[in-house]
């Protein structure tokens, strides 16, 4: 999956407009651009953006922490707490939560930061990789930013080692605090400093311990309770009756909030609101609590929120009318008391604030001017709500809103809706179900367009969510919301829908009227955008929309790509190729888990950045890799590779590191885990055997304590050298570049249970003879290479696969239902057919049918009629009495026996993971590069100067023949998505993976299914003009429109099984000796 496609998943929804703009900037570059000067202003402006936003948050956050220091008298960037072990275990609480919940703030930021770096690099290497005009601006444009990121990663850090430590001592000083009388309050002691008073220990215990007699009879002997305090003994009295709430000691709270103190209004100003607020809001939210053995997030512990709020109660009933203004006060912050209620959820206590300011400006404007007033960041208490996932909160807010609306004042009525409809794109982002509800039956503009001109229902279906697509539609007062498009991509919502294959929201899309024929900023259609990623059921119920041959769209996209290094491998040497996680689709399966972990490395927020894994190897040479974690992007065509003249000794070793201030952002060594890749595979599969499961998972330890920490899955394949093969090749595959070229699939035709024309069994030396054809290679269990198409073979009645058995034991099949039970090559040599029809030496009469081998022929089949593959298709290729049966053939006689002037697409059929498993045998087969040598040997001792094109199913079959040999052309085959996908190879998963996959390996080109060229012809030209061979196969290549269809788009290779009818609809002559 492409990081840009995935981009919107990895963000911080409420901050999404200040994410960089041009993703798709190097991509744009192709149409509607006036040169690099343009392109690089572009991408310094967003660049200044997000400097500018991210340096405003962590001025924010340091003004944050700042006040959280003064409050308790923490010196400022101190690291640790004096003395923590004294400090009062129910203010370590406080601090605990208020230096968690900064972390998290932080580490948002640095998130924020890790997603724009890494679309920013991806722009960087776009432009490296297609422009030829990349200079030395280029690269001092690029080490500008680096040396901002540098700055920024470096103070960064050292603010994520700073909260970290404080966390941990806290952590930790909770867990051994002890009740004494050398406990104290960080509170009371930094009032008691700032005044130069005596610190209050006697009060402190009696609140403490809850004693409201005692705290009652100190107060009067202090003589705290007068008619004028000094501000020392109001700061003094504000301090007692914060701690006392903080400690939830309800006697000594009523003692402090008693009536006989007449100036309690001086106590209780609105920053001691706003602190008492969040300190009650933040025992609610869920916090992560450190585990020796697995990180687990903790219940909230609401009963701390209920004491929290029946406080602030008692606190608001005491203030008069005139005190009341404290609720209008904003602090250093922006922020009325009504910003941080709403922030943590409390909902009693919005009520309670609402009231009173109701009430006391006796109306409603006020209060409505609370909900929408904006704090410094810009938020207001609502969008606190709504960002928070607070639906009662929402819910409140917007009641108050509804009173309110359709006012005399037409611009504020316009004001609230473009506000309430910013929300809902940000409920819908964050998938806050119902906040969303809430909000589309409020006063919305269901138009209304992001920065970036999405709507709410482009973001539903983008989301994937056909519940918010359906609501949406409901609401919409017309249709012109549908086809809104927006403005990075010019996407309309179908567009999004079809990309990301949302089959039941492009159906509700088009029952509403989206319109098909709308291209967007590079002249694609919705439907090509689906058929290109391999979503055909959904490419099959638009309708075709051509866009005129190469004029437009992706007929008329030619990307200079740079040509990479020669792939053959070095004398003595083998390659080691490594990616991280799975190549198979549908596996649940992390690359890098470390969500068990010790408290000291614990990867306890989700998204921090301070982690990568790096890939070496022990025993080789190569570059190691190192990769940020999390992985952004599933890495499928981006692997590692490495060299080694040794494989009993390679070691694959995976490092994780944890990013310092001091070290760097590689930064220390915090555990690792070591693979062996060769050592021990025959004595878990014997001799020349592997597991079709090219998965492993390895064990990752810390570095001092050997505990686990987690795993590592990562998909390797080692090629081997191969001595021959090695001069590139001359020879262009076809006769006439722009002349389609055709191909027999399986021969003469793959045989199907159709008898409305004669079919030649498949698989046999005379459908191969008789025309430029497709044939398949399989390895017996003695390593002799035969001509087979299926996984196992059917006609011994069992499920057991062509390398299981030796090669005595497979033509044993065949001979069963040749005359006298021998092989047709014992009788005489097959028919030899020149191209032009002429005869060799004819077939003896005495293969005429016979009752004994008319009986041979039912033994068969009535063995195979319990075999998956018969029960599956109802037939079985090459068996007599369906088809005109012919023994099975190897690749040496077909080499041999066949003249030169006939071309072959050599199919190497390597066993796959899908096939073993309907087969329901071990994922087992013969070593990949056995598997390839014996196949290579035989068609260099015999292939001669024959034109051979090689290719395969198996991505890893296709690395190894591009590594291995320079002689022939390689193409990878695949599905593309076709319907129903049984292949869960992500290399091939669709069209878009698998030219990439070409490019990444020199490939020739890329054999297709049929369906995605069928579905939209203008891919052809998309796939040859990036370098590439286009070609297709299947059922559907029989029909001639069909042929004719992609003929005209410019195909290069169509495989058919109805070759003659092919041929006579193509104009082309069935036996011509040249191509393939």
């Amino acid at each position: 999956m492409k990081f840009s496609q995935n981009f919107h998943l990895f963000q911080v929804p409420e901050w999404e407009s200040f994410y960089i703009k041009s993703v798709k900037c190097p991509a744009a570059c192709d149409t509607n651009f006036n040169g690099p000067l343009e392109l690089y202003a572009c991408l310094g402006s967003n660049i200044d953006l997000l400097n500018t936003f991210r340096s405003r948050k962590y001025e924010f956050l340091h003004r944050k922490e700042t006040e959280l220091r003064k409050r308790y008298g923490i010196e400022l960037y101190l690291s640790a707490i004096p003395a923590l072990d004294e400090v009062d275990e129910h203010e370590l609480q406080v601090l605990y939560e208020a230096f968690t919940e900064l972390r998290q703030e932080l580490t948002n930021l640095r998130w924020y930061d890790r997603v724009n770096q890494d679309a920013i690099h991806r722009i960087y290497a776009k432009l490296e990789k297609f422009s030829k005009t990349i200079g030395p601006s280029h690269y001092d444009h690029k080490s500008t930013w680096i040396g901002l990121q540098l700055g920024w990663e470096t103070q960064s850090l050292k603010d994520v080692e700073r909260l970290n430590n404080l966390v941990t001592d806290i952590s930790r000083a909770q867990s051994t605090v002890q009740s004494g009388s050398s406990l104290r309050s960080l509170c009371l002691k930094n009032v008691c400093d700032s005044h130069a008073l005596a610190y209050p220990n006697t009060e402190y215990h009696a609140i403490r311990d809850n004693e409201p007699s005692i705290l009652a009879r100190l107060l009067d002997q202090k003589n705290l309770v007068n008619d004028s305090p000094s501000s020392g003994l109001e700061a003094l009295l504000s301090g007692l009756l914060e701690f006392s709430m903080t400690c939830q000691s309800r006697g000594c709270t009523d003692i402090l909030l008693s009536a006989n103190l007449s100036n309690i209004g001086d106590v209780i100003d609105h920053n001691f609101l706003n602190h008492l607020i969040a300190v009650s809001g933040r025992s609610s939210m869920p916090v992560y609590r450190g585990d020796s053995e697995c990180r687990t997030q903790g219940p909230a512990d609401h009963s701390d929120t209920e004491n929290g709020v029946s406080r602030l109660f008692q606190a608001l009933g005491q203030l008069g009318p005139s005190q009341r203004s404290v609720l209008q006060i904003t602090d250093t912050f922006g922020r009325l008391p009504l910003h941080y209620a709403a922030r943590y959820g409390l909902t009693a206590i919005c009520q309670s604030i609402l009231d009173s300011l109701h009430d006391f400006e006796q109306g409603s404007s006020a209060v409505r001017e609370a909900v929408l007033s904006k704090d410094s960041e810009g938020y207001t208490p609502l969008y606190s709500g709504v960002s928070r996932n607070h639906s009662a909160v929402t819910r409140l807010f917007l009641e108050t809103l509804e009173m309110g609306y359709q006012t005399s004042d037409q611009a504020k009525d316009e004001h609230l809706r473009s506000v309430l409809s910013d929300l809902l794109l940000l409920a819908l982002r964050s998938r806050y179900d119902d906040i969303v509800h809430l909000l589309i039956s409020s006063h919305i503009n269901i138009n209304h367009q992001s920065s970036r001109g999405e709507t709410a229902l482009y973001i539903a279906a983008k989301i994937g969510r056909e519940d918010y697509v359906n609501t949406i539609l409901k609401a919409s007062p017309n249709q012109a919301v549908i086809d809104i498009f927006e403005t990075v991509n010019g996407w309309t919502p179908l567009f999004v829908a079809c990309a990301r294959g949302h089959l039941e929201i492009v159906e509700l899309l088009l029952n509403a009227g989206a319109s098909q024929t709308i291209l967007d900023h590079r002249g694609w259609t919705a439907k090509q955008h689906a058929a290109f990623r391999g979503h055909l059921a959904v490419a099959s119920i638009l309708e075709g929309y051509f866009t005129g041959e190469s004029s437009g769209g992706t007929a008329s996209k030619f990307f200079n790509i740079a040509i990479g290094a020669n792939n053959k491998l070095r004398d003595g040497y083998s390659h080691i190729i490594v990616n991280l996680g799975t190549m198979q689709e549908g596996k649940q399966v992390t690359a890098v888990d470390l969500s068990c972990c010790s408290s000291e490395f614990s990867l306890s927020l989700e998204a921090d950045t301070r982690f990568s894994i790096e890939v070496s190897i022990h025993g080789g040479s190569g570059s190691s890799g190192l990769v940020q974690l999390p992985i952004l992007d599933d890495m499928v065509n981006d692997p590692f590779i490495f060299r080694t003249k040794n494989l009993s000794k390679a070691q694959l070793v995976f490092s994780i590191f944890c990013a310092t201030p001091v070290e760097g952002k590689k930064g220390i060594l915090v555990g690792s885990g070591t693979a062996l890749l060769e050592s021990d595979k025959n004595q878990l599969f014997g001799a020349q055997r592997e597991s079709l499961i090219r998965e492993l998972s390895v064990p990752i330890l810390e570095r001092e304590t050997l505990k686990y920490m987690g795993t590592v899955t990562f998909t390797f394949v080692i090629a081997k050298p191969f001595i021959h093969l090695d001069t590139p090749s001359i020879v262009y595959p076809f006769k006439d570049e722009g002349q389609i070229q055709l191909v027999g699939h399986r021969g003469l035709g793959q045989n199907t249970t159709s008898r409305k024309h004669l079919q030649l069994g498949e698989n046999t030396i005379e459908v191969d003879v008789t025309l430029c054809s497709q044939i398949h290679v399989q390895l017996t269990r003695d390593l002799v290479p035969v001509i087979y198409h299926d996984f196992s073979l059917s006609e011994s009645g069992t499920d057991i696969p062509i390398h299981d058995l030796n090669f005595q034991q497979f033509m044993y099949a065949s001979n069963v239902q040749s005359p006298r039970g021998n092989p047709i090559s014992v009788l005489g040599g097959p028919i030899l057919q020149t191209a032009r029809g002429q005869t060799g030496r004819g077939k003896p009469r005495s293969r005429s049918l016979t009752s004994d081998r008319e009986r041979g022929a039912d033994d068969v089949q009535d063995r195979m009629k319990h075999t998956v593959d018969f029960m599956k298709k109802g037939f079985k290729p090459n068996t007599r009495g369906d088809f005109i049966q012919d023994s099975f053939a190897t690749l040496e006689e077909l080499l041999i026996e066949m003249p030169e002037t006939i071309g072959f697409n050599i199919e190497i059929k390597y066993p796959r993971l899908h096939e073993a498993v309907d087969a329901g045998v071990a994922p087992v087969a013969i070593d990949l590069n056995t598997f390839i040598d014996t196949s290579l040997d035989k068609i260099y001792r015999f292939g001669g100067n024959r034109t051979i094109i090689l290719s395969s199913f198996t991505p890893e079959v296709c690395i190894l023949l591009a590594l291995k040999q320079q002689a022939y052309h390689v193409m990878l085959i695949t599905n593309a998505g076709k319907q129903p996908v049984t292949d869960k190879e992500l290399r091939g998963g669709s069209l878009q993976v698998a030219v990439r996959f070409a490019k990444q390996w020199n490939l020739a080109g890329v054999v297709f299914a049929a369906d995605t060229l069928l579905l939209c012809p203008q891919l052809v030209k998309y796939v040859q003009n990036l370098g590439l061979i286009c070609a297709s196969y299947g059922l559907e290549n029989n029909i001639p429109e069909n042929a004719k269809m992609q003929a005209a788009a410019g195909l290069d290779i169509i495989m058919a099984d109805r070759v003659g009818l092919v041929a006579k609809s193509l104009e082309l002559h069935p036996y011509d000796k040249v191509g393939l």
